[in-house]
């Protein structure tokens, strides 16, 4: 897989599959694996590194971690990132957040970010708090990524900071925030969000918190809809207005209220 011509090594790539008789899924020869991690063409690490988070390869695990914080191309080290995030071993948690802090790349920051909430591992959330607030985050995709992080790790105890970014000025980062909210399944949440029925200026944040509602209130939020409902008679977007009655009757459903 060395071959300087770059059709050629895609090709070799994929005969070696099509002969092994399987795809990814079936599994690959780690030696071969280590191999292309080694390979001068960038698509053939990148093609190593997906069949390796695909395989969960932990006996690679110290390579990827090297080659991540080595290899000069983004897309290669992205693609660590999804990997590591793929094997969910809590040994890469410091080097991901190193790279969420340090690399260049936007992308491999985001991948990282993402690969620690698949990981779970609950000593990487002091970080992610911090980062979220720092300048290298100012990126959506990178405060996206963390935000939704911080729900995949599950830990009850971040449930109070992501209600303050309800109120953030990014409509995407709110919108996470509910989904965060929504993995922890923190029942308090309900108070606040049902605030941005008629309170959020995003339409999408709106019917997202009406969703939420729908699956996740209780019979405490009926009257509360109801008030919701008599101040948006004259609400411009019918797809919330229309969606209150039907919060209202999917919760008596749920607490067999008659």
């Amino acid at each position: 897989m060395n071959h300087r011509d770059l059709k050629v090594r895609i090709f070799l790539f994929f005969l070696f599959i099509f002969i092994s008789g399987s795809d990814l899924k079936a599994g690959m020869d780690i030696k071969q694996l280590e191999q292309w991690l080694k390979a001068p063409g960038y698509v053939t690490r990148e093609t190593a590194l997906k069949a390796i988070g695909k395989q969960k390869e932990k006996e690679l695990l110290p390579k990827v971690l090297e080659i991540i914080q080595k290899d000069k191309d983004e897309r290669v080290r992205k693609q660590c990132a999804i990997a590591l995030g793929e094997i969910g071993s809590k040994d890469a948690t410091e080097v991901l957040l190193k790279m969420l802090a340090e690399d260049s790349s936007v992308a491999v920051k985001a991948e990282s970010a993402k690969a620690l909430g698949l990981i779970k591992d609950t000593s990487a959330i002091e970080k992610l708090l911090q980062y979220l607030h720092e300048e290298f985050s100012k990126s959506r995709s990178v405060r996206v990524a963390i935000v939704r992080s911080l729900g995949e790790i599950g830990d009850p105890s971040v449930s109070f900071f992501l209600v303050e970014l309800l109120s953030d000025a990014d409509n995407e980062a709110r919108k996470e925030a509910i989904r965060a909210l929504d993995m922890l399944n923190e029942p308090k949440a309900q108070y606040f969000i049902i605030d941005m029925i008629d309170g959020d200026p995003d339409i999408s944040v709106r019917l997202l918190a009406c969703d939420y509602l729908s699956r996740k209130g209780t019979k405490k939020m009926i009257t509360e809809l109801e008030n919701v409902q008599k101040n948006i008679v004259k609400e411009k977007y019918f797809e919330v207005r229309d969606k209150i009655p039907l919060i209202i009757k999917a919760i008596k459903k749920r607490e067999r209220i008659k």
